[in-house]
């Protein structure tokens, strides 16, 4: 599920009660020292892959820390 950030609205996240159902499919195209260059594919939820991403550990090169999951 993703949906807004319960301690800070301004953020999305995958730890919420209330949220949409969203499933990310993705595959590496390169790999880099400390990057990956990937093909991702959503449809369910607006910033779905960065949301998914951060919450894995592997935020999106260059994005704000607004949308980067929450740690509470």
């Amino acid at each position: 599920m993703i949906g807004r950030s319960e301690s800070d609205r301004k953020k999305m996240s995958t730890s919420v009660r209330r949220g949409k159902e969203a499933v990310t499919g993705w595959k590496v195209l390169k790999r880099f020292n400390h990057a990956a260059l990937i093909e991702a594919n959503s449809v369910q939820a607006t910033h779905q892959i960065r949301v998914h991403f951060a919450s894995i550990g592997h935020p999106v090169l260059g994005d704000r820390n607004i949308w980067q999951e929450d740690r509470d």
